[in-house]
């Protein structure tokens, strides 16, 4: 073999190595160890989420008949009637607000033959179509915060339905399938068996319907406890490793150098503060204030207690969810049974709510609440009242924490009303006739 063959021979050899090395630089993949690093939290869930159905429902249910008053606040009760409600299939939604003068409003809510199912608030109907069932495709922007079952259509061709805004005075029509409202026929017939109401008549165009006797409830007892502020800090803060907890005389602080967590003192409660940009407010509907408020919930499975919604204010942005206990609100003067949140430009600028929770009932003796007519004399009693200014009354506790016990609270049965833009209590005493506490 020549000297020029034997080069050639190694320069191809050179080569084919070269690009055998290059190939396995470029496809190798080393085997790295896992490493653990502690300053990474895998945020948990507090407890667990809930949907619209659980948080979102009916406070009473009265059955005009016969020009005579019943109503229910059974939850289960109710529970059974709105199950059997979301089957029904809802089209050909109509505005008939225009067909009912000022002073016919009033006097059609409570005809003989409407079963009205009423909520604590006006909610947006477009939140009640992903519970229930509508063909339409067009959709109203539209709240309300009753339905009418219309039982006088149970011969026609087809059912009626209202959904019904008391505070805008709109009446709109939805159609059903007739035999829906005749298997409706079963509540109705047994709606003689429940407490007799009587209407309150606030002004001419708003009545607010209360028992006609007196309504026996038990006070309840509960063990109590308190929830750790620490996994609130490592669900809120994006980095809960950053986050600095400082003591201070009021109580404890976790901020990560912008957000806050103020924790009161005795660790009751709490206030998250998120200081997005309050130069420029970004106001979003009502619909989607109540969603992105359930939403922000349950992303931390804050749920801690059976709180459910009970308002909102589109001009605040704000949105309260409260305990409730067997269908009854429950109200406290330190905020224990309250979440409140105030959103600016779809993030939460406050979120503030309790870290109490309710552990054990303790059995309790019953309590006799005076019959509405009493409260509604009780009222107009009260120096300078308004029945303008007057909002709503109802049953209800209050959450009594016990000053002997720590881990000890009483839900103790109340009347309240709103009024003037709040929660009151209305107590009664021999003699003097009665006097007004906050509730909020």
């Amino acid at each position: 073999m020549s000297y020029e063959s034997i080069k050639s021979f190694v320069l191809t050899i050179l080569v084919l190595v070269s690009i055998l090395l290059t190939w396995a630089l470029w496809t190798y993949q080393p085997e790295y160890e896992t490493i653990d690093n502690t300053n990474i939290v895998n945020n948990v869930p507090i407890s667990n989420s809930r949907d619209l159905s659980s948080l979102i429902k009916p406070t009473k249910i009265l059955f005009h008949t016969s020009g005579t008053h019943y109503g229910t606040i059974e939850e289960t009760e109710i529970n059974s009637i709105i199950k059997e409600v979301s089957n029904w299939e809802f089209s050909e939604l109509t505005n008939i607000s225009g067909s009912l003068s000022t002073n016919g409003f009033s006097p059609f809510l409570k005809e003989d033959g409407h079963v009205e199912i009423l909520f604590v608030d006006e909610i947006p109907l477009t939140i009640y179509r992903a519970m229930f069932q509508f063909s339409d495709q067009e959709f109203p922007t539209i709240t309300f915060d009753r339905m009418i079952v219309n039982m006088n259509t149970a011969a026609e061709d087809y059912g009626i339905v209202y959904f019904v805004s008391g505070r805008d005075m709109k009446v709109f029509e939805a159609k059903v399938n007739r035999e829906s409202i005749r298997d409706f026929e079963q509540y109705v017939n047994q709606s003689t068996n429940y407490p007799e109401y009587f209407p309150y008549h606030v002004t001419e165009t708003k009545s607010i319907f209360l028992p006609v006797q007196t309504t026996t409830m038990n006070s309840v007892q509960y063990y109590t406890d308190y929830l750790d502020p620490e996994m609130f800090k490592d669900a809120l803060f994006t980095d809960p490793s950053i986050v600095k907890k400082h003591n201070l005389t009021y109580g404890e602080e976790y901020t990560d150098g912008s957000r806050l967590l103020r924790v009161s003192t005795g660790r009751q409660t709490f206030q998250y503060i998120n200081p997005v940009n309050n130069t420029e407010t970004d106001s979003i509907g009502v619909s989607e204030l109540i969603r992105s408020s359930i939403d922000f919930i349950n992303d931390h499975g804050g749920w801690t207690d059976r709180y459910r919604y009970f308002t909102t204010d589109k001009y605040e942005q704000r949105t309260v969810f409260r305990l409730y206990i067997n269908n009854y609100p429950v109200f406290n003067k330190s905020g224990l049974t309250e979440i409140h949140q105030v959103w600016n430009k779809n993030e939460v600028l406050r979120y503030q709510r309790p870290l109490l929770v309710l552990e054990i009932p303790i059995p309790s003796s019953p309590i006799d609440l005076p019959r509405g007519e009493t409260v509604v004399e009780m009222l107009k009693e009260q120096e300078g009242f308004d029945p303008l200014l007057l909002g709503d009354i109802t049953i209800g506790y209050e959450l009594i924490e016990n000053q002997e016990k720590t881990n000890v609270a009483t839900l103790v049965p109340i009347w309240s009303y709103f009024y003037d833009g709040r929660w009151r209590k209305l107590e009664f005493k021999q003699d003097t006739g009665g006097n007004v506490g906050g509730l909020e």
